[in-house]
């Protein structure tokens, strides 16, 4: 029996975190794309989360989309926010490649204006599959901690740090999301 009874949430939308690798290198500091083939019909995220995290809380997975990010576009989102309205809990986190995840976190901002939830896009730049010096593992685990402890909002977990969309970039010279700078 858990611990923590509110539920969380998961949509999974593709990207690197839900992607194996085809053998093919990966430039970590441009984070390239080398030949990763997303995984079209499942999600390995419940496995991992059930195996390695043994969660003190409830969870669900919906899969709404399995894509490159770079191929997500304005109907893609309008998916994404369908099923976070659909979405009864008040936690989620919605897995997402990192090429266009500020994008879609900046377009569930402006359609979401009463949001009530707490939502978390986190992604990452290698696969969860490659556990060994993968930031999936550790970056999922942070949002998941990020999605109990946040108000409601909307919000990027990257890199240790938790932004809102109007605050992020990604510097692909170093593959990081950074917080940006006021002007």
């Amino acid at each position: 029996m858990t611990e923590n009874k509110e539920k969380i949430t998961f949509i999974a939308t593709g990207g690197t975190i839900d992607s194996i690798p085809t053998g093919d290198k990966v430039d970590s500091a441009s984070n390239a794309r080398t030949g990763r083939k997303v995984i079209k019909d499942t999600s390995g995220i419940p496995n991992y989360i059930e195996k390695m995290i043994a969660p003190h809380f409830d969870f669900e997975m919906k899969r709404v989309l399995m894509i490159d990010s770079l191929d997500i576009n304005e109907d893609h989102r309008q998916t994404i926010l369908k099923s976070i309205k659909e979405t009864e809990g008040q936690k989620i986190i919605v897995t997402h490649g990192t090429d266009t995840m500020i994008e879609t976190a900046l377009f569930l901002e402006k359609n979401l204006k009463d949001n009530d939830k707490t939502i978390i896009l986190v992604g990452s730049v290698f696969p969860l599959y490659e556990i060994h010096g993968s930031d999936a593992p550790f970056n999922l685990g942070y949002a998941i901690a990020q999605a109990q402890a946040k108000n409601s909002g909307i919000y990027l977990c990257m890199n240790a740090s938790c932004f809102t969309p109007d605050k992020v970039l990604k510097n692909r010279k170093i593959g990081r999301f950074e917080f940006k700078e006021a002007s």
